[in-house]
């Protein structure tokens, strides 16, 4: 069996890089890492005693030692989680005579069980198995799509800009409502009247000696007749009547 999984190493060695390598359940378990695995406490302690040659094997795998430290220290602590291995993997690493070989581009059968713990990089992760037929320990390298953030664009703020005010322009003077006209009586004349007053003055201090002669010569009493005095006249900014005036 050995001399059959040694002439499929053979084959797919030089052509692994071209075409993927299937290997059947069978061929699984020839040339094994760590052989047969039944449980977690069994893989804890075969990293434990076969730390040196798995630490060689994930190295030929291209992994780090930092990457080899993180998978012991997560079955130490019982983290690995028991799954079903993916069909395809980047890379598997057996061993023949002590030394350990890495097949690239596996495929193995279905519904294989094994223990996973996902190292994390920044730009994936890198998915550790081992599988509990063989024990070797396997790879497969994923890589984290982040969603593109979608770029939002922050309108800029509209300003409400209320209208301007009419300009002020002057108003006419015809447009300025103004009151109902007041209607001013036209200024009395008082002159005529005043000058009336002083004819009829004249005219009775020229009659008093008239009506004095009616009054003496009347009922033949010796006692003087009472005389009524005479308002002062008063004077008024008028031409005085000269000799020549006319009563009427």
């Amino acid at each position: 069996m050995r001399g059959i999984f040694a002439f499929i190493l053979a084959i797919a060695l030089p052509v692994q890089a071209l075409a993927q390598v299937r290997l059947s359940s069978t061929q699984l378990t020839e040339g094994s890492l760590l052989g047969q695995i039944a449980s977690t406490a069994q893989l804890q302690n075969e990293f434990d005693a076969h730390s040196a040659l798995i630490a060689q094997a994930t190295e030929d795998l291209g992994l780090t030692r930092g990457d080899f430290l993180y998978v012991r220290h997560a079955i130490a602590l019982g983290e690995a989680r028991y799954v079903v291995i993916p069909r395809h993997l980047d890379g598997m690493a057996g061993q023949s005579g002590g030394r350990p070989f890495v097949l690239r581009n596996v495929t193995i059968p279905a519904n294989e069980y094994g223990w996973e713990v996902d190292v994390p990089k920044p730009n994936g992760t890198v998915e550790v198995f081992v599988p509990n037929k063989c024990g070797n320990v396997s790879y497969l390298r994923t890589a984290t799509h982040y969603p593109v953030a979608a770029v939002y664009v922050v309108p800029a703020p509209v300003v409400a800009v209320s209208p301007l005010p009419p300009p002020a322009f002057p108003v006419p003077p015809a447009a300025i409502a103004t009151s109902a006209p007041v209607a001013f009586a036209p200024p009395m004349i008082v002159a005529a009247p005043a000058a009336a007053s002083a004819h009829l003055a004249w005219l009775g201090l020229l009659l008093l000696p008239i009506i004095g002669s009616l009054v003496g010569h009347g009922g033949g009493s010796t006692s003087p007749a009472a005389v009524a005095p005479v308002p002062t006249p008063i004077p008024i900014h008028t031409i005085c009547p000269g000799p020549t005036a006319r009563i009427r």
